[in-house]
C-alpha cells in the first residue's frame, strides 16, 4: 500500500535555479593585450631552460577583464589542451560573474614547473614579477596586479627568493 503516487506531475518537479547570466564580449574586441613571460628554470643541475608564455587578455569597453588565453612559446599537444581548456573555463566563470579575485587566490602560488625567474624581453629581471613558482602564479599575480588594482604584496614576489636562499644555505652550511 502506497500513500504517495509514484510519479509525480510536471508541475511539482524541482526546477533547478536558471545558471547566471553569461556577458560575451563583443565579437570585434574592444581592447586585447598580449603580456610575454620569460620564465628561465633549471631543468636538471646545470641546465637553465628559458620558457615563452603568452597571456592574451581580452576587455570590455569599460576596461575590466572578459576573457583570458595562455599559450606556450613551443608547447606539446597536451600541454596546449591543457592551456585551452585552463583558458576556457576561466574565461567564461569571468563572463558570468566570478570574480578575478577568486581566481587569484586559487592559483597564485600554485608550484609546478617550469618555475624561477621570470625576465621581460630584455633578458633583465621583470621588477614587477621577479620570480615564480609555476606559471600560473606568474600570470594570475599580473592580472591581479593590472586588473584589481591591488599592490602585489611582498610575499607575492619574494616566497620563492626565501625559500631558495634557505635551501642554498642549508645546501652550504652542511
Amino acid at each position: 500500500y502506497r500513500c504517495t503516487p509514484l510519479a509525480r506531475s510536471a508541475a511539482d518537479a524541482v526546477r533547478p535555479p536558471d545558471p547566471p547570466p553569461r556577458h560575451k564580449l563583443p565579437y570585434t574586441r574592444w581592447r586585447s593585450i598580449t603580456k610575454l613571460f620569460r620564465v628561465a628554470w633549471e631543468r636538471e643541475p646545470g641546465v637553465v631552460e628559458v620558457v615563452r608564455v603568452y597571456a592574451t587578455m581580452g576587455e570590455y569597453a569599460d576596461g575590466s577583464l572578459g576573457e583570458v588565453f595562455l599559450r606556450f612559446g613551443k608547447p606539446g599537444a597536451t600541454t596546449m589542451g591543457l592551456l585551452n581548456g585552463l583558458s576556457i573555463a576561466v574565461s567564461i566563470g569571468l563572463q558570468c560573474g566570478v570574480p578575478l579575485g577568486d581566481y587569484c587566490r586559487q592559483f597564485i602560488h600554485t608550484r609546478f614547473a617550469p618555475d624561477g625567474p621570470v625576465m621581460t624581453q630584455e633578458g633583465v629581471l621583470d621588477p614587477d614579477l621577479r620570480f615564480c613558482s609555476s606559471v600560473l602564479d606568474a600570470v594570475f599575480r599580473y592580472l591581479k596586479g593590472r586588473y584589481l588594482k591591488e599592490e602585489v604584496s611582498v610575499d607575492d614576489l619574494c616566497a620563492d627568493t626565501v625559500v631558495l636562499d634557505a635551501a642554498n644555505n642549508s645546501q652550504e652550511g652542511g
